[in-house]
């Protein structure tokens, strides 16, 4: 082949491939060269693989604009990392969670009621160990010979006065109790110990008849006996031990007995009756107390 002819052939294989490759320097495409200083379009990700100590990829910004920049759509994340990731040195953020810094209290100051507890200032609240009668007590010695040592003597229990309190040892006893009409034999409303005693009543068939109250003595000492139903004088009378007993009858239409019974200690009860024809039955109630 003649010089002249080797050159034309050779130009033209030059211009071929570079009229070929001519899209890789367009920067746009799967494949195409990155071209700094212009904008580069792909629809793919694109991946820098790679094992160094140092950073794989370094942007360097001298003059007064940021190093990166990241737009996404509203709502998306700007950046993803690996959950293993550690953390990001020297990042400052904007905001946490969506909240600015502002939100936030900072290291070591007091937020604005701190001095309340529940919207309530500390002068609401006792001291540790602190009692109605200007005595403290160490909050580690709060027993009762600790207490009656010191003879601490409050001003209220749970915020009622000593004149709502029964003084003394007692105890209060109280029944209520819905009996059948003619039901066999007598019912227990209540008992009551030391003395003790049984309160029972029987309820007739006919509901328009008197019942009947039981009052028996169930201890080992006599005791005497005092009824009152509203008349001019109490009846007085004396029940033998182990079951002595006196069975007061009781008006249809309603019925108040006060008792007193007097042992080694004394027993005030307070029995109610009456008779319901609606409901077939006699309601009775009772309430003891026992004072020693």
């Amino acid at each position: 082949m003649s010089g002249t002819a080797r050159g034309a052939v050779i130009g033209a294989v030059t211009s071929a491939v570079l009229l070929g490759s001519a899209p890789a320097f367009a920067g746009s495409g799967i494949g195409g060269i990155f071209n700094l200083g212009k904008t580069n379009t792909v629809n793919a990700p694109t991946t820098l693989v790679g094992t160094t100590s140092g950073r794989m990829l370094n942007v360097q910004n001298k003059g007064t604009g940021p190093g990166l920049g990241v737009t996404v759509a509203a709502g998306k994340a700007p950046i993803a990392v690996n959950p293993e990731a550690g953390k990001a040195l020297n990042l400052d953020a904007d905001k946490l969670d969506g909240f600015d810094a502002a939100a936030f209290l900072a290291a070591g100051a007091r937020a604005a009621d701190s001095d309340l507890l529940d919207g309530r200032d500390s002068s609401d609240f006792a001291a540790a160990g602190h009692n109605h009668d200007g005595t403290y007590v160490a909050t580690a010695d709060h027993t009762k010979a600790a207490h009656d040592t010191l003879g601490i003597d409050a001003s209220t229990v749970d915020g009622w006065d000593s004149s709502a309190f029964i003084r003394g040892p007692g105890q209060i006893y109280r029944g209520a109790i819905a009996i059948p009409r003619g039901n066999i034999g007598w019912r227990t409303v209540l008992t009551t110990a030391n003395p003790s005693l049984t309160i029972g009543y029987l309820c007739p068939a006919d509901l328009s008849a008197n019942g009947l109250f039981v009052l028996r003595n169930d201890g080992n000492e006599t005791v005497n006996v005092f009824l009152d139903n509203g008349g001019t004088a109490p009846g007085y009378f004396q029940l033998g031990p182990n079951g002595g007993r006196f069975d007061p009858f009781a008006a249809a239409n309603g019925e108040h007995f006060t008792v007193q019974v007097q042992g080694a200690n004394i027993a005030t009860l307070e029995l109610f009756s009456v008779h319901r024809p609606g409901l077939s039955d006699c309601h009775v109630q009772a309430q003891a107390i026992v004072s020693r």
